[in-house]
């Protein structure tokens, strides 16, 4: 099952969605920020943001050290 969330902020949009998910082991989420931009009609801006995907294991037993884990990665693009 793939989830998606999209939730607006101060700094721009974040979009969140869960790409893996097995139920022993965990999940992993595609995160990203999109900044707030304008178009110009007919126009190509560039945009630049951080993606950051992290993997959330499941453990039965507390775990007890640092349960997450991110890796960031920059995004380049055009309209």
């Amino acid at each position: 099952m793939i989830r998606f969330m999209v939730l607006r902020t101060e700094i721009g949009t974040l979009m969140s969605i869960t790409i893996l998910m097995e139920a022993d082991i965990g999940e992993t989420r595609f995160n990203a920020l999109l900044p707030d931009i304008n178009i110009p009609s007919e126009q190509e801006v560039s945009i630049r943001t951080q993606d950051i995907t992290n993997p959330h294991k499941f453990c039965v037993v507390p775990m007890s050290v640092q349960g997450n884990s991110y890796t960031a990665t920059r995004l380049n693009g055009c309209t």
